[in-house]
């Protein structure tokens, strides 16, 4: 009985996860389609490039496809329309295509299992087998990024310790033996690429040479560079007053003003340290040291276990809580105070 080859080209499907450089990349993608191209690899515009090539921060070529796949009921998910679209436009990208296609989303990180392999049964018929590419953050630093983009973004009251430790016990996607176990269970192990959200573990220090590495790129020259460090983390000072503007109530004019003002505050400069405490973050960490060490063992070949290379946070090593910083109290007693002022004029409208 003779078994049919498995195709030689590839729809490498870069997944995330969160907060790994997905965005920084995906600009990268979108300034080098036609040096991707002269390598083999089309970067389809499967949806608008304009944004990733403005250096903002974008959802990548495969965003709308991700959301196609998504369950009905999930809040991104698509309707049918727009999935019959959004899987018409992959299949004419495929069936373009005469290398390797690279589609690109965090939104694939979190697609059911179902439709990851229907996916990949679609590329079949085009002559491509799918190859994953994952990068995989270490838990404590993933959540607390997560942490800023949720008080940026989606309005979060909740402080980070709250909300980083709720985090941690929900969420089984931090669990990344379990989560490579799923991949390699659905697809050959040696398709599957994962690689370390970490600087010393990227080729060449770079996070741009490490992706290309991972896609078996082996002339890294020639390629624009020209791309900005995207979705900057705030530093705590001034993320610890979006999260109080956060809870203002709008109602007037001039409440509302003064949130926009707060959450274009760029923090980079100010107290760079971690949102948690050491104790949480060993907390975190040690939730999921035994997942690291059998992901490292199993599917990185590490004997050692050593998924991340960063040493962990000291018990001891110094760290001050926000509330007792002297601006941070100047921050709570200014959201006093536009309190105030907006019951004020509530009551007089």
């Amino acid at each position: 009985m003779t078994t049919t080859p498995a195709p030689t080209r590839r729809l490498l499907l870069h997944m995330g996860a969160p907060k790994t450089g997905s965005s920084l990349l995906q600009s990268f993608f979108a300034r080098n389609v036609g040096e991707l191209a002269a390598r083999g690899i089309a970067y389809p515009a499967l949806e608008p490039l304009e944004g990733a090539l403005g250096n903002e921060a974008t959802s990548g070529n495969g965003a709308l496809l991700a959301r196609a796949l998504m369950p009905p009921r999930h809040r991104v998910a698509l309707s049918e329309a727009e999935r019959a679209a959004a899987l018409e436009r992959l299949d004419a990208a495929l069936a373009d295509a005469t290398g390797d296609v690279l589609v690109s989303s965090e939104w694939f990180f979190v697609i059911p299992k179902l439709e990851q392999e229907r996916l990949a049964e679609r590329a079949l018929r085009h002559g491509l087998r799918l190859c994953p590419i994952v990068y995989l953050r270490r838990q404590d630093d993933m959540i607390m990024s997560l942490y800023a983009q949720e008080v940026k973004k989606a309005g979060l009251t909740e402080d980070a310790a709250t909300f980083c430790m709720h985090y941690a016990q929900k969420d089984r996607r931090l669990n990344y033996y379990a989560v490579l176990q799923g991949l390699t269970t659905r697809f050959p192990a040696e398709d599957c690429r994962v690689r370390i959200y970490e600087r010393a573990q990227w080729v060449n220090g770079s996070l741009i040479d490490d992706f290309l590495a991972a896609c078996g790129v082996e002339d890294l020259s020639g390629f624009d560079r020209r791309v900005e460090k995207i979705n900057v983390t705030p530093g705590r000072l001034a993320l610890e007053w979006m999260r109080l503007a956060n809870a203002l109530p709008a109602r007037t004019p001039a409440a509302e003003r003064l949130m926009r003002a707060l959450r274009r505050l760029d923090g980079r400069e100010d107290s760079p340290g971690p949102v948690l405490p050491p104790r949480l973050r060993l907390e975190i960490l040690e939730r999921f040291a035994g997942s690291n060490a059998r992901a490292a063992r199993e599917f990185l070949g590490r004997s050692d276990g050593r998924l991340f290379l960063t040493p962990p946070p000291a018990p001891d090593e110094p760290w001050q809580d926000i509330a007792t910083l002297a601006r941070g109290r100047m921050i709570s007693g200014l959201a006093s105070a536009i309190r105030g002022v907006d019951a004020l004029f509530a009551r007089k409208g």
